[in-house]
């Protein structure tokens, strides 16, 4: 089985007065390819955390949990594309089965800034503040009492003007002051501010005296407990208070609550690249703790992973630095087959599908003998990986647009010889972009004028939005292929020599260097998704990045 999903760039039917005026290679490439079934799983999980009359109970704390999806596999074997497609299909075909409303939240581990707890978890207030109307009392009430107390004398404002990213990628603008009317209608907050580290004592006090804030201290009854908490131990179940909001939004009696626990809203948070996350964790209160404990204590939202590793949450090997991993509370997250059925790993594609991949990029060359061999070629030596289908049908559109000979033995090879042969067919104004934008692990139009001060702004726009460069939250390339250019470079006529490495490195740090410390103004956004490079924590693990590459 064989579709498509394609971006807001994308340019189906591509004739070949699309070749010749130069557009071949840069319709947007985003394979969904023999997924079917691995996106029914999703559906029936978004049913079953959703859409099902009796939904998780977040104040179930024994049952086990079945909320989190995990898709894993080796980059460039369609990951991304199958988590977008699985977005996707929310507002196709989900949505309009919720009588609550759905909101999404996507959340990609290359941003460094989300390694940060407190930018996880007002990502996901920031989100979820977004449903019309709604108010998360007993969060508010905690992240205020967090705050204060963790961040004396510092307005939570402040921090959200600093983190810009954060109001992006929540899709909130007003989540201080949805925070601040929330506090309003439930304590006199000018008095509770005023007791700066007595904050607690304070709080319950306000709280217990008036009518709507001690209803909700009696309905939810851990958050006396926590109000009280240390910050540091707060932070953690903070998520089970999103929850609790989300599980009794409306309703003010318990049995009505009940009644509607099946009609709240619906959320699902989709997270990117979680092998950053256990790459970065080693004991508790790391990062892989943090959306471990948010996933459990949050059993009406579902989570939706991917990475290049599976998820250990079911076994023993994670007890000691994940506090609520364990084969009795990830049921579907274990080490054998019976008890990892939460999971799945991507596989390559099917010849079949690789071809009809390929023929989908070149169709209108079908009569072709040179072209239908060369197809072969590349399907026979790609095995299956998308990113390989990808380099070698952009090499094989660019040389029909160009009307150069098409002759089966210019395809097929290693990847490492792909990659040279893709370089070759390039201009060489782009082959520089290329060689600029393997630095750095994302990429952006300023970064890469900032590489080749005497490159044109149209080439850089345009090398942005060729097929092998990435477009999700941020313009970079894959891994795989970053890591071959430098070695791919080396056989090509005009290839760089170390100094003009060495000096390009140069430059790139230099920016990275000054937005990392706030010396850059903030970035133009361009045409297409654009990661933020201003935001301080992204820019410092760019410079590491590039240091290790120079």
């Amino acid at each position: 089985v064989i579709s498509s999903v394609s971006g807001s760039n994308d340019q189906p039917g591509q004739t070949n007065l699309d070749r010749l005026f130069g557009t071949g290679g840069r319709a947007a490439w985003s394979p969904f390819v023999n997924r079917v079934e691995e996106l029914g799983i999703f559906e029936e999980m978004f049913r079953r955390t959703h859409i099902a009359e009796s939904r998780p109970n977040p104040d179930d704390w024994n049952a086990p949990r079945t909320n989190v999806l995990c898709y894993h596999g080796m980059g460039g074997i369609g990951k991304s594309s199958l988590s977008r497609r699985c977005e996707q299909a929310i507002e196709e075909s989900l949505e309009p089965d919720l009588p609550g409303g759905s909101i999404v939240l996507r959340i990609d581990l290359g941003d460094k800034s989300f390694l940060d707890p407190e930018a996880w978890i007002l990502s996901i207030r920031g989100a979820v503040g977004r449903h019309p109307g709604s108010q998360f009392p007993a969060f508010d009430l905690a992240l205020a009492s967090y705050w204060t107390k963790k961040h004396p004398g510092e307005a939570l404002q402040a921090f959200l003007d600093r983190s810009s990213w954060l109001t992006r990628v929540s899709r909130n603008d007003r989540l201080n002051a949805q925070v601040t009317e929330t506090l309003q209608d439930l304590v006199d907050m000018s008095a509770v501010l005023a007791a700066g580290r007595r904050i607690s004592e304070r709080f319950i006090s306000e709280i217990k005296n008036g009518t709507r804030s001690r209803r909700l201290l009696e309905n939810c009854q851990p958050l006396e407990s926590m109000l009280s908490s240390d910050p540091d131990d707060l932070l953690m179940y903070l998520p089970y208070l999103i929850s609790w909001d989300i599980s009794n939004l409306g309703p003010t009696n318990a049995a009505s609550r009940r009644a509607s626990r099946s009609q709240s809203l619906a959320l699902t948070i989709f997270i990117d690249e979680f092998e950053v996350a256990q790459n970065a964790s080693v004991s508790r209160d790391d990062i892989e703790d943090i959306i471990c404990s948010t996933a459990f204590l949050m059993p009406n939202a579902l989570f939706v992973v991917t990475g290049r590793n599976r998820l250990r949450w079911g076994t023993a090997v994670r007890e000691s630095w994940c506090r609520f991993a364990g084969d009795d509370r990830w049921t579907g997250l274990g080490s054998t087959s019976e008890n990892d059925n939460d999971q799945y790993l991507l596989g390559h594609l099917s010849p079949e599908d690789a071809s009809k991949l390929v023929w989908a990029r070149v169709d209108d060359q079908r009569e072709s003998a040179e072209v239908k061999a060369a197809v072969k070629t590349i399907v026979d030596a790609a095995q299956g990986w998308p990113l390989y289908l990808e380099l070698q049908t952009t090499r094989l559109e660019r040389r029909l647009s160009r009307g150069q000979e098409i002759r089966p033995d210019d395809f097929g090879g290693p990847l490492n010889v792909a990659v040279v042969r893709v370089m070759q067919d390039l201009d060489q104004w782009e082959r520089d972009l290329l060689r600029a934008a393997s630095l750095s692990e994302k990429v952006d139009h300023r970064l890469l004028a900032a590489a080749l001060p005497t490159m044109r702004s149209g080439r850089i726009a345009a090398f942005l939005e060729m097929s092998i460069v990435r477009k999700q939250s941020f313009f970079g390339l894959n891994d795989a292929l970053r890591e071959s250019i430098s070695d791919a470079d080396s056989s090509l006529v005009d290839r760089w020599d170390d100094d003009e490495w060495e000096a390009t490195a140069h430059r790139v740090l230099t920016h990275l260097g000054r937005l990392a410390l706030g010396l850059e103004a903030p970035i133009a956004h361009v045409a297409g998704p654009t990661r933020d490079l201003e935001r301080h924590h992204d820019a410092v693990a760019d410079l590491q990045v590039v240091h290790r590459g120079a």
